[in-house]
């Protein structure tokens, strides 16, 4: 009824108009290797636990090289996070149509660094993802036709955000325990964006403020305007849905408005990972040896800063408080490399140019 009340009835009817015609299309589709395909992985991971990772800007505050060894699952433009650890995720899901057709190519090849894909076959706003996304043996097709959370898959349902599509896939998987970072929720408005309708947005620079990139949604990236009153419902529901089949979801994440979750020390689950070990982790991206047990043994030349006013986009590293260098990950993604919060530290270490657009 949101899109009745907020876009209008034209609106409201092309939707359910393309809906329909995707049910009418899947109707002449053979889809049954698909499904013995989905049928095999029912279960697989009995009993283990899995780490959700939203894309919120609380993820520079996490310190992500301590899933070096855990299943983890990501979506959308996480590739932007790849240069800064040393593993890769297990899984790696995209529905929104937005987002797909725009970031294909960055898609496809993230897709192949992967165990397992996941991606809509038909969208329900009859968007065809077959024809951009790359099948491959570990692509797997959802149906996202319902609006309820679901056991069945590949019936799906979309339910307002791609995390709770994830939440579905790790229950079908078997996890019984699932950890949530970075699903913060707290939205701010980006400033420099073209507005097409009151969903459909286009920005205009690169200063996304919601994300663990400001490249994220950034110069001419083409997305969604949340609705956060029924994400926040439908999160409602995951809960009630998930705890009636004995699994367990909480929220490791730092800070963020999703209080719906047990809240968990991230740290805690690693307790048993030594210092020296923990640093190597951080440090394998950039190929540095650690020194000692901190990064500044491990990096005696570099400039050290105490407010933002001192960033150097010159210096070939940097050296703050692990408070000060999630601040400042936004302008130096554009330079450096970010890597932190190691203990209370974070280092910046220059690269030759921006990878990624």
């Amino acid at each position: 009824m949101s899109i009745l009340r907020e876009e209008g009835g034209v609106a409201w009817l092309n939707r359910a108009a393309r809906a329909a015609i995707v049910r009418a299309r899947r109707g002449f589709r053979n889809d049954s290797s698909n499904k013995e395909r989905w049928h095999r992985l029912r279960g697989c991971f009995p009993g283990q636990r899995a780490f959700l990772l939203g894309n919120g800007p609380s993820l520079n505050r996490t310190p992500l090289h301590l899933l070096r060894h855990e299943v983890t699952m990501c979506f959308n433009r996480f590739e932007l996070m790849f240069e800064r650890l040393s593993w890769r995720p297990t899984m790696y899901a995209v529905i929104d149509d937005r987002v797909a057709r725009d970031t294909a190519e960055q898609i496809n090849e993230t897709a192949r660094t992967v165990k397992f894909a996941f991606f809509p076959d038909l969208h329900p706003y009859n968007v065809d993802f077959t024809r951009f996304i790359v099948a491959a043996d570990n692509v797997y097709w959802l149906h996202l036709d319902s609006l309820a959370f679901r056991d069945d898959l590949p019936r799906c349902g979309i339910n307002k955000t791609v995390a709770n599509v994830g939440l579905q896939i790790l229950g079908y998987l078997g996890f019984t325990e699932i950890y949530l970072l970075g699903v913060d929720l707290d939205y701010q408005r980006q400033g420099s964006i073209v507005a097409h309708n009151r969903r459909d947005l286009t920005a205009t620079a690169d200063d996304d403020p919601d994300h663990f990139d400001p490249r994220y949604f950034g110069m001419g990236r083409q997305y969604h305007r949340p609705r956060m009153e029924e994400t926040f419902a439908k999160f409602r529901e995951a809960r009630e849905f998930f705890e009636a089949r004995g699994v367990r979801i909480m929220n490791a994440g730092v800070g963020g408005r999703l209080d719906l979750f047990p809240r968990v020390d991230l740290r805690r689950l690693f307790s048993d990972v030594d210092v020296s070990t923990e640093l190597s982790w951080l440090l394998e991206p950039v190929g540095v040896r650690a020194v000692g047990t901190s990064l500044a043994e491990t990096f005696p030349r570099a400039r050290r800063i105490a407010d933002p006013r001192d960033w150097d986009a010159g210096a070939p590293e940097l050296l703050t408080s692990a408070a000060l260098g999630a601040r400042i990950v936004p302008r130096a993604v554009f330079t450096h490399v970010p890597l932190g919060p190691f203990r209370d530290e974070y280092v910046f270490v220059r690269r030759a140019q921006d990878p990624h657009r």
